[in-house]
């Protein structure tokens, strides 16, 4: 894992090396650059994988392939044999190498064998063309700006918002996108010039500019259901067993977060089991909620797999100390405040490890949240017209409906929302045959859109924050080859006891992790922001409402205050909606009034001296 960036044309003096700097926290092991007269390539390294010589960037053996790649490649060593069986020569052990010398060999068609989690750009001075890719769930991110024939790219978009040293602004059409979905989807970004590559996309630039767009294509799995119910069960089984076994390549500690659900359980006990030295376990709670904490669940799984287990307090004290670094460090909205537990219990991972096993992606490939079974009972039960299923799906994803938004903006186009919905869900829900046929279509847009911009990038920006990797084993290319070919009935089934959901994934690991565990009820992170912003929190905001500049100038402040005091008195539950709020004002803050400087101090002394 690392931070990469670039941009191609006449370097300003210092401008690479500013750049770099922005992505210290990605890699705090070391840094590496390339200059030519083209093309100016920067790297930040976190040492895991061939830590003495696997420096980027890497070239091939004439130096016309240059690479700078943030991620792992799980299967690097099979493809490696077979590039070295023809003749390619190898200078690392470093898995990234494989993708150099792999594009030598086939081209951008090499990179749908990759079997990880990646982000990349790759410069080939053979024809002057700079490419850039994404892996196809998403789970690195790489933003991008195109401006005036400048090319620029980074791992997070503060190393571009001052670029050539000209601002990037809000992009004020994405503000109501914000605020129904939490995130900004799609190739925007909230700044008007930065875009990000789509999951799965690559890019060609040639002069400046973007020549092309390409996909990474299917992966070629030999593993696919069959028709017996055991079987299917026993394959789900060895596949999860053979993606942990890949995620732990490591020469550094390994750990895992830990809720004492099925999914993170799963990961830890095959991590257990197939690792040659202890595995961590990190569980966070927080002192104001004691009534959500799992600490009991995940000490008890902790126990069953002996891991050297740690629990990580969190109080509304430290969040408000923190507030402004964490939303420096995220760099846009962060409209999910799942934020805060991944940032706190991160920063306490990284005294022990460098790389963290988590279980992000298993309820969008089986099923695992309960909008699914709703949307599937109105099917069964005819309401079949898409239109109608679209809107029923909004109303379990929005944070703010249409008709809020119209009293919370100023300035809101209603019909030009609906159009955008419209163009981004009707194809989700369009002319199914079947319930099978709806709930992949689901799973696919959800794994697209709120997995890979919302929870990966929480992921990824959080524990990046600390020089700590996260890695999601559910991901893996063979695992989401195979659930994607799963019929609907071995992801639901009606019992005497009532619904199962993850039907196949609780009986493939039935045998591995504690029954209890197996047959407890889904929960989610219990942040409790709702209790926050009913004390202190709540407080700070209200006061920030009246200095805030983007409320001042997109928002009705009287709409605001009253959302907040509703939520304050208790008579109605507005967490989510303040939270992204908040959220929005944190960032255009730090980003677009104080042009990206790191911040010092608390919330109250941040915002409110």
């Amino acid at each position: 894992m690392c931070g990469i960036c670039g941009f191609v044309g006449t370097a300003m003096p210092g401008e690479l090396k500013k750049m770099m700097s922005l992505l210290a926290h990605r890699g705090p092991d070391g840094e590496g650059q390339f200059s030519s007269d083209e093309i100016h390539m920067g790297h930040r390294r976190l040492s895991i994988i061939d830590r003495q010589r696997g420096q980027q960037p890497l070239k091939n053996e004439s130096g016309s392939m240059v690479l700078v790649c943030n991620g792992e490649i799980y299967n690097y060593q099979t493809l490696k044999l077979e590039l070295m069986s023809k003749g390619y020569k190898f200078k690392t052990n470093s898995d990234s190498e494989v993708i150099v010398h792999g594009y030598e060999d086939q081209g951008s068609a090499f990179f749908s064998r990759l079997n990880g989690m990646f982000a990349f750009a790759l410069w080939d001075a053979t024809i002057n063309s700079l490419l850039l890719a994404r892996d196809p769930s998403g789970m690195k991110p790489l933003y991008y700006l195109e401006r005036d024939k400048r090319f620029a790219f980074a791992s997070e978009m503060k190393a571009l918002v001052n670029f050539d040293k000209t601002h990037s602004g809000i992009n004020e059409e994405v503000l109501a996108d914000y605020l129904f979905w939490r995130y900004v989807p799609n190739a925007q970004t909230m700044y008007k010039d930065i875009k990000k590559l789509l999951p799965g996309q690559i890019l060609v630039i040639n002069d400046g500019t973007i020549s092309e767009v390409l996909s990474i294509g299917p992966y070629a799995s030999k593993i696919a259901p069959v028709r017996s119910e055991p079987r299917n069960i026993a394959l789900l089984s060895s596949c999860l067993s053979s993606a942990v076994e890949r995620h732990l390549m490591s020469e550094v500690p390994v750990g895992v977060f830990l809720s004492g659900g099925i999914d993170s359980s799963t990961i830890a006990g095959l991590s257990s089991i197939f690792s040659f030295e202890q595995i961590f376990s990190f569980c966070v709670y927080f002192r104001d909620f004691p009534e959500g904490s799992e600490v009991g669940f995940a000490e008890s799984v902790a126990r069953y797999y002996e891991t050297n287990h740690h629990n990580v307090e969190v109080c509304l004290d430290d969040v408000i100390r923190e507030l402004p670094l964490i939303a420096w460090h995220y760099g846009e909205p962060m409209g999910d405040g799942a934020v805060i537990p991944t940032y706190f219990v991160s920063k306490y991972a990284e005294k022990f490890v460098k790389v963290i096993l988590a279980g992000e992606g298993s309820d969008e490939q089986f099923a695992g949240y309960d909008k699914y079974h709703q949307m599937l009972g109105r099917f069964r039960y005819g309401i079949v017209d898409h239109t109608t299923l679209s809107r029923a799906y909004r109303d379990f994803i929005s944070v703010f409906s249409l008709g809020q938004l119209s009293l919370l903006l100023k300035d809101f186009d209603a019909g030009l929302q609906e159009h955008k919905l419209n163009t981004m869900l009707d194809p989700v829900f369009y002319n199914h045959q079947s319930d099978d046929e709806l709930l992949k279509s689901m799973l696919l847009f959800d794994r697209s859109s709120m997995l890979a911009e919302n929870y990966l990038m929480k992921g990824d920006k959080m524990t990046m924050a600390h020089g700590v990797e996260e890695r999601a084993p559910f991901l893996d290319r063979e695992i989401l080859s195979f659930s994607s070919k799963l019929d609907v009935n071995l992801l639901y089934k009606i019992s005497s006891d009532g619904l199962r959901e993850k039907h196949i994934l609780k009986k493939a690991v039935s045998g591995i992790i504690p029954i209890e565990i197996v047959n407890r009820k889904k929960k989610g992170y219990g942040t409790p922001t709702h209790v926050w912003l009913r004390n202190e929190l709540g407080e700070l905001f209200e006061k920030r409402i009246k200095r805030s500049t983007v409320f001042e100038m997109f928002f009705n402040l009287d709409y605001i205050h009253e959302l907040s005091g509703r939520h304050r008195s208790g008579k109605e539950d507005h967490r989510t909606r303040i939270w992204s709020l908040l959220a929005l004002d944190l960032w255009f803050e730090i980003f677009i009034t104080r042009g990206g400087a790191r911040p010092d101090g608390d919330y109250q002394e941040f915002l409110l001296s």
